[in-house]
């Protein structure tokens, strides 16, 4: 899978990258700030917020899966909110110059069959009008 200059396909990186990243650790038991009854209103409820949730981390998944799973997770949002922030709009401006020349080219296109049925109803009136000239001054010449 490795060639001698670039190293290891992307996907052979990608996937060690998630192997790597799913590795659940069991999380330490949650512990209150002993000096909690000294803290001042704000950073108390805070304490006490932090300590329920990870009280709740622990019993939901005491082996770490939980936690695993959201690094996982934030790992695969990462990797695909990078190349489309990069990717996306140089492909939108490249649609968007596409969308400008097919109707430029429309419009040239339109343009050319107008002057064509322009130019053939000329043509046309050109003929018709030396045919009827011509039909005239014979007939006259006739009688």
């Amino acid at each position: 899978m490795e060639t001698a200059l670039r190293g290891p396909a992307l996907y052979v990186r990608i996937v060690t990258a998630l192997r790597t990243a799913w590795r659940p650790v069991p999380p330490p038991p949650p512990e209150l700030d002993s000096d909690v009854d000294n803290l001042p209103s704000f950073e108390r409820v805070a304490e006490v917020v932090r300590f329920n949730l990870l009280s709740l981390e622990q019993a939901i998944s005491p082996n770490g899966g939980l936690r695993a799973w959201l690094k996982l997770n934030v790992l695969l949002a990462i990797v695909l909110a990078v190349p489309v922030t990069l990717v996306v709009p140089l492909i939108t401006l490249l649609l968007g110059g596409f969308v400008t020349w097919t109707l430029l080219l429309t419009q040239i296109a339109e343009n050319l069959l107008r002057t064509a049925v322009v130019i053939f109803g000329l043509v046309l009136v050109v003929v018709l009008t030396g045919r009827i000239i011509k039909a005239q001054f014979t007939s006259s010449r006739r009688r």
